[in-house]
């Protein structure tokens, strides 16, 4: 019966299998998908600017509303994709809420975070406190006013003195010379800001280096008189007696036209810097991308490998940091710039980032598991480099950490998870190193074993990014706890349930789960639903739920059997089906869909439950 509990018997074992054995079936796995390999390491090709592998680290822990959980899973999405260096935001106000009490605790976290995972931090100053703005209120778009610019300064020299052991890197406010200003191309009010910084930042650390704010600088528009908007204004800042106050020119040249506008800008700002002296200055990409809302996943990968293959010949090699905007979509809004959606999950520029050879680094990537069963499983992965690789696992909440390893050095790995409880959530990392000593890890890795009874069936058992644990989520929808999420606060029963959501256009969304079972029962699926949509047309929004007999994870196989759709808003309404189980395992399914073109769309979903007969 439903949430029985009862441990699967032995043919979902294989106690009796020795670690030779296992071993020898990995190394035969690796065999049959490494197809010609070589004695030279594979696209083993180094970049001298590990730098270029930075990203905007912003996501949506406003929008999911889950806290610390979050913010971990961000930064485990970050080292998991071997990135080098963030543009990591310091906001006066928090750290100097009054004038002279300063309150590094934000900023303490992040760049430990920063060492903790081997990311060199790109530090960005913005935001005026409403003690030092000439409004009275904070405020992003005016620097402080000159009697305050002296506490700028000093706050500058508290921040580079403290991290001079961390941070090297400042930029200085967000695009001050557009959208970041409360008008566009105000020298005359940034140059001071800038000096100000320039000095206190050195006198902290004078071995830092100090960016002019990242340039507003889009494709050109009809009504840009000036030509593009960077190099004009690096141009007045020259003319302004500019030079002396920065190291290096920060831009944000968002472009799809790589050979074309990306590379008119980005010329153009360049020979500004050159015809002012100052060839030997580097430019930062602080900002670059592409939105899915117009750009298509699988084009935005594809610009992305283009774009870092483009900056790592010499032609841009005055270009030494490029952080891609951003890790994850930071709209409530089911497109965004992410290289993830809003829930964390990757889209396909990040599997480009995290496989791109990063330099002598072993890179960690291709990472999937397979033949996940309730006492077993085995995660596959391949690195840029020979390397030894050792899985580290524990079940979630536990401190007893357990350990493979294979003994020897290859780029094409398998590790096996042995002695696994069923039903279990375990978090586990992977630990790779070469024979010269280099390291990579990808931690935070989650691992759910599958059982006999359907798990966190009511939702109560937990989520990780708004995804909850032991369910498989996809679709094109925003994933949150319905039952915390102060702008939902619904369940049917207990504290919490699932909700997908998202606004004006078409909502998709399609969760499972495998079970496993004998084959032949008859099984039962059912779940209760609440739906809700701004549309005004007639079954709009509507949900079913179905069951895989044989076990195919894909919703659309043709032996799904599917419950009738439910159109029914603002009412909890329960949908069931029934099958019989054609082998040993199956997979039950929970989908919406929706459309409207006002307002925001959601289904709840709380309490499903599986019954299953005795044969």
């Amino acid at each position: 019966m439903e949430g029985s509990g009862v441990e699967p018997n032995s043919r979902w074992s294989r106690d009796s299998m020795s670690d030779k054995t296992i071993w020898w079936l990995i190394a035969a796995f690796i065999a049959v998908t490494c197809t010609g390999a070589a004695a030279a390491e594979p696209n083993a090709a180094k970049a001298d600017r590990p730098l270029l592998f930075g990203v905007v680290p912003v996501a949506a822990d406003w929008v999911v509303q889950e806290g610390q959980t979050y913010d971990d899973e961000v930064w485990y999405r970050l080292a998991q994709a071997g990135v080098k260096c963030i543009r990591l935001g310091i906001d006066w106000p928090t750290a100097e809420p009054e004038e002279g009490k300063y309150d590094w605790t934000q900023v303490d976290d992040q760049v430990g975070r920063c060492r903790r995972y081997g990311i060199e931090p790109v530090c960005l100053i913005v935001n005026t406190p409403a003690w030092a703005s000439p409004t009275g209120e904070r405020v992003h778009n005016y620097a402080p006013k000159p009697q305050a610019m002296s506490a700028w300064y000093r706050f500058c020299h508290q921040l580079a003195g403290r991290y001079r052991k961390d941070v090297r890197r400042y930029e200085i406010w967000n695009e001050p010379n557009g959208w970041g200003w409360h008008n566009f191309n105000n020298v005359d009010e940034y140059l001071p800001l800038l000096r100000a910084a320039y000095r206190g930042l050195h006198k902290g650390n004078p071995k830092c280096l100090v960016a002019v704010g990242g340039m507003d600088d889009p494709d050109l528009h009809p009504d840009d008189q000036t030509g593009w908007r960077g190099a004009y204004f690096v141009r007045k800042l020259y003319a302004a007696g500019g030079k002396k106050y920065f190291d290096a020119v920060a831009d944000h040249p968002y472009s799809s036209d790589l050979e074309g506008n990306f590379r008119a800008k980005v010329t153009a700002l360049r020979q500004v810097m050159v015809e002012n002296g100052d060839a030997d200055k580097p430019i930062w990409f602080t900002e670059f991308g592409w939105h899915t809302g117009g750009t298509p996943p699988d084009e935005q990968a594809r610009l992305y490998k283009e774009w870092l293959d483009m900056l790592l010949t010499d032609e841009f090699k005055y270009v030494t940091v490029a952080t891609c905007l951003s890790l994850a979509d930071f709209e409530n809004n089911v497109d965004g710039f992410g290289l993830c959606n809003t829930n964390l999950q990757p889209r396909p520029a990040y599997l480009v980032l995290q496989a791109y050879p990063k330099g002598s680094t072993p890179d960690i990537y291709e990472i999937f598991e397979r033949d996940i069963s309730p006492r077993e499983a085995y995660v596959y992965c391949r690195t840029r480099r020979a390397a030894r690789t050792e899985l580290a696992y524990h079940e979630l909440g536990s401190d007893d950490v357990k350990r493979r390893s294979l003994p020897q050095r290859s780029w094409q790995h398998g590790l096996g998870f042995l002695g696994l409880r069923p039903g279990t959530v375990y978090e586990y990392s992977i630990r790779a190193d070469t024979e010269d000593g280099e390291v990579a890890e990808a931690p935070g890795l989650v691992l759910c074993t599958p059982a006999d009874y359907l798990r966190n069936g009511g939702f109560e058992g937990g989520f990780r990014a708004g995804l909850p644990y032991h369910w498989k989520c996809g679709g094109r929808a925003i994933w949150l706890d319905g039952g915390q999420h102060p702008d939902i606060k619904l369940t049917h029963a207990g504290e919490h349930s699932l909700a997908a959501r998202a606004k004006t256009g078409s909502m998709t969304a399609v969760m499972q789960q495998v079970v496993f079972t004998e084959p032949d029962t008859r099984v039962r699926f059912s779940v209760w639903s609440l739906a809700e949509t701004g549309s005004e047309q007639p079954n709009a929004l509507w949900r079913r739920v179905g069951i895989g007999p044989s076990g195919s994870a894909d919703p659309n196989a043709e032996d799904v059997v599917w419950s009738e759709k439910a159109y029914g808003l603002r009412e909890w309404t329960q949908q069931s089906v029934e099958a019989a189980a054609a082998g040993d395992r199956i997979v039950v399914f929970i989908q919406g869909e929706g459309k409207t073109d006002e307002g925001i769309q959601k289904i709840i979903w709380d309490d499903a439950e599986l019954t299953i007969w005795p044969k």
